[in-house]
């Protein structure tokens, strides 16, 4: 990870300030990791590629806007097992080195002073469960999120309320057999900090559609709802 003096600062005002930013992960960074998803061993030797740029742009009145892209490439081995998709009970085949797993995306950052917008969107292709169940293969996936946020400062803490649509359509490569996923939902709520080492977020979530990919034959969720309360402690 590399980036210059000037932007490392940038990066640690945005935390400091409170404004949600992420850290200092560097404008430009490269690396290799092992692409089979926390808590699982290597599966095929092969390490996941990944690649990241971008710039927070300072402007004289203060705002900052951030943009960036980022790309990686491996191959995936999913878990498969015993399915029944109306064809009979079949155990879904794969590569032995897995699905071809890449993904590329663009975002953009308007940090809340006083409001803030993040959009992030990405597209490629990951191990997914051919309709007829017999096969886990690599299909094209795309989603992400559009966000809208308001930071308000008080003499009792700081308020952020938000909205949030998000959506993907593709495999969900880390449920068992990689089963296609459809997730279109939107979320609204608020975020109340009173001390900035606590952190407390009311939401509720509409889903309009939301697949199930526990158990076969995955059905999908339409029009439910459920609302959502967290804690956060910093240090």
């Amino acid at each position: 990870m590399w980036a210059p003096e000037s932007v490392r600062k940038r990066f640690k005002d945005l935390v400091k300030n409170g404004l949600k930013g992420s850290g200092d992960y560097g404008v430009v960074a490269v690396g290799l990791y092992g692409g089979q998803g926390p808590n699982r061993s290597d599966a095929n030797h092969l390490p996941h590629v990944v690649g990241r740029a971008t710039w927070p742009f300072a402007f004289e009145n203060g705002q900052i806007v951030e943009v960036g892209a980022q790309y990686y490439w491996g191959r995936f081995v999913a878990e498969p097992d015993e399915v029944d998709l109306g064809g009979g009970l079949v155990t879904p085949d794969q590569p032995s080195n897995g699905a071809t797993d890449q993904r590329g995306g663009l975002s953009f950052v308007l940090y809340p002073q006083p409001i803030g917008l993040d959009v992030e969107w990405n597209v490629g292709e990951g191990p997914e469960l051919a309709p007829d169940g017999d096969r886990i293969e690599a299909r094209f996936l795309h989603g992400g999120y559009v966000q809208l946020s308001y930071r308000q400062p008080t003499s009792i803490g700081e308020f952020f309320p938000f909205t949030r649509w998000n959506y993907y359509a593709g495999g969900r490569k880390f449920a068992t057999n990689a089963p296609q996923s459809t997730v279109n939902e939107i979320d609204l709520g608020f975020e109340y900090s009173p001390w900035k080492e606590i952190e407390v977020v009311l939401s509720y979530t509409h889903s309009f559609e939301r697949t199930n990919t526990r158990s076969a034959p995955y059905d999908q969720t339409k029009n439910a709802d459920r609302i959502g309360a967290q804690v956060q402690w910093n240090y």
